[in-house]
């Protein structure tokens, strides 16, 4: 089953258990799942976000999807809820969806933002200077970050450099 876990979480994206759960053989206890999965964070090979009274899991490592990957972003790009709040909205009175996740995306991979775990995320020397260059000059490095609903991908929460 941890196999079957990992094969999950290669789809890059956040997982409720619920969701792993719906992947595996029936057989499968959402407490052996739970087990597995924080034998697996202790071994640095998932990472766990707790977001509104939920954990979320995630590949520590971005990986090529599986096959099961694959099987799980199809599904969760096809839920129907999920396809009508995709492209730009509002998650909690900050911006969500696609364009949300490519913004944070964009800020990670161009060194703006530094992400020990989900719960420790701030702007970089880059990044306090990107972002002054746009807005009034930021109060702290910190940077809160939520999962996004239909991508099931992090993105930034609310206002860059204050945790509210």
């Amino acid at each position: 089953m941890k196999d079957d876990i990992i094969s999950i979480l290669s789809c890059n994206q956040f997982l409720t258990e619920k969701e792993i759960q719906k992947f595996l053989p029936s057989v499968s206890s959402k407490k052996e799942i739970q087990e597995i999965l924080l034998q697996l964070q202790s071994e640095d090979k998932v990472a766990k976000y707790n977001f509104s009274n939920r954990n979320y899991w995630i590949s520590a490592r971005g990986v090529h999807p599986s096959s099961l990957g694959t099987q799980v972003q199809k599904y969760l790009s096809n839920r129907k809820i999920a396809q009508k709040l995709h492209l730009a909205r509002t998650c909690y009175h900050h911006l969500g969806g696609k364009l949300a996740v490519q913004i944070f995306t964009n800020f990670y991979n161009s060194n703006k933002i530094s992400l020990t775990n989900f719960t420790n995320c701030k702007l970089t020397d880059s990044g306090i200077k990107f972002i002054s260059s746009v807005l009034p000059k930021t109060n702290s490095q910190k940077v809160k970050i939520d999962v996004d609903f239909s991508e099931q991908k992090p993105h930034i929460a609310g206002v860059l450099g204050k945790i509210s």
